[in-house]
């Protein structure tokens, strides 16, 4: 376990805080940890100088992170940043030379410490105002991501950074095509900046700083769906974010308790009890079973490189395929009750580096599997406040459906009925009636499994 760092103790903190024996951001009243549990916040100083303090300090912060971050960025290359979350890839700076126009925009990106200020201020406010909105999984999240995540932004230049860049794809969304370069630009910018302070807190995991880390990596993740990049296909961006989600994981269990500690939501979402298959409609029923009902015969690849040339193949009961087609199944269920926003994400999880390997090497049954998924990020893409998500779920359908057409899975008639089905759900049309499949009839799913390719 790292050692923690030292910091400077201090007594300005809230009673309540004292009280409990927690760190307190001395912000308030009320303070972060006041706000999230809903306590009356008071302190032993004088009311009226907590306000002008932060008043103080708020633009003091902005102003200084303004001229020392334009320093920074200079020194820094894209490249030099960009393999560590939170952070845009750098692939993205050819798309925005590209795609750069003279922009009408006030607070267009600049050199200068002036029109910086200017857009950190305009980033800011979008954050607060509506960035956050969309990125919250239930209403516990919400003080935390519209305040304590401001607030700790003001100390730590990572995380300002880190979500100026995320309101910066925001508003490239909802710009037009000058302003939405100019916007995405910037976002490159600022996550090349956070992405040096995120690594250097990595090599010091705190109490105080793991769910900051935690949180913005799941940023970085999804940033990924929307980023525009004419070199990757849909389905390398999700290897991409499926392997910057297990990054946030293995955050997130360098110290579970200090996280269900942390003024977050992450001891609230504990107490949601699980949802019966009856909230589902008859449809999705019927396609779930077909999913089920070709991952109970098929086989897959050895994990051994000496048993493939042995004839050796191991049935789908392995952990990391059974445990992500669980979590994949009961994802519907919390998508018909829509308590939770993006739980899609949590298969991204689930399954671990084998199943990442498997999409990787196109094994056919993992990509099967993705195309549900591809139905759930679909459905989480026509919620309007989810301006992070896109097409992103078509586009994965549609890609993955190209492989797999012509793969053993399409000639098993449930495979072929469920991948249609997903095609169905996204607004694609049916894959259309195989001739293999009329002239193959006596084929079992245990013959068929044979044929599997290993990978691509």
């Amino acid at each position: 376990m790292q050692k923690r760092i030292s910091h400077n103790k201090s007594r300005r903190g809230c009673l309540n805080c004292k009280k409990r024996h927690v760190k307190c951001d001395e912000q308030g009243p009320p303070c972060a940890n006041c706000v999230v549990r809903k306590s009356d916040c008071a302190y032993q100083l004088p009311a009226a100088k907590p306000k002008v303090t932060r008043k103080k300090r708020t633009t003091t912060a902005l102003a200084t992170l303004s001229k020392n971050d334009s320093s920074n960025s200079r020194q820094q290359s894209p490249e030099e940043t960009s393999d560590s979350p939170p952070g845009l890839s750098s692939r993205t700076a050819s798309n925005c030379s590209l795609a750069i126009h003279p922009s009408s925009s006030p607070v267009a990106f600049s050199s200068t410490t002036e029109s910086n200020r200017l857009l950190e201020l305009e980033l800011l406010h979008r954050w607060t105002t509506r960035t956050w909105m969309g990125l919250y999984s239930i209403p516990a999240d919400e003080p935390y991501m519209q305040i304590v995540l401001p607030r700790a932004a003001l100390k730590e230049g990572y995380v300002m950074n880190s979500l100026l860049a995320a309101a910066a794809v925001d508003l490239a969304l909802s710009s037009n095509e000058s302003e939405s370069a100019t916007y995405f630009c910037a976002a490159l910018e600022y996550s090349n900046k956070a992405s040096a302070g995120f690594r250097s807190q990595l090599e010091n995991i705190n109490q105080d700083n793991l769910h900051l880390l935690y949180h913005l990596a799941a940023l970085s993740a999804i940033m990924q769906f929307v980023l525009p990049n004419r070199q990757q296909t849909i389905l390398e961006r999700i290897e991409i974010i499926f392997n910057l989600m297990l990054g946030a994981l293995s955050i997130a269990m360098f110290n579970v308790k200090w996280l269900t500690d942390a003024p977050c939501s992450s001891r609230d979402i504990l107490k949601y009890t699980p949802l019966s298959l009856d909230i589902l409609d008859s449809d999705t029923i019927a396609a779930l079973e077909k999913l089920s009902t070709v991952a109970r015969q098929i086989r897959v690849p050895a994990s051994r490189p000496t048993a493939v040339y042995a004839g050796e193949e191991t049935s789908l009961a392995s952990e990391e395929y059974l445990l992500t087609l669980a979590q994949l199944k009961y994802s519907f269920r919390e998508d018909a009750s829509g308590r939770v926003k993006g739980y899609f994400l949590s298969n991204m999880c689930i399954g671990g580096q084998g199943f990442v390997t498997a999409i990787k090497k196109r094994e056919p049954m993992a990509l099967f599997m993705l195309m549900y998924l591809g139905v759930l990020i679909d459905r989480a893409s026509k919620d309007y406040m989810t301006w992070w998500v896109g097409p992103a779920g078509r586009e994965l359908i549609e890609e993955v459906s190209g492989i797999l057409e012509h793969s053993s899975i399409a000639q098993i008639p449930e495979g072929r009925e469920g991948m249609s089905w997903t095609r169905q759900q996204v607004g694609l049309p049916p894959l259309t009636t195989h001739d293999a499949i009329e002239e193959q009839t006596c084929w079992s799913l245990s013959e068929l499994s044979l044929t599997f390719p290993i990978a691509m």
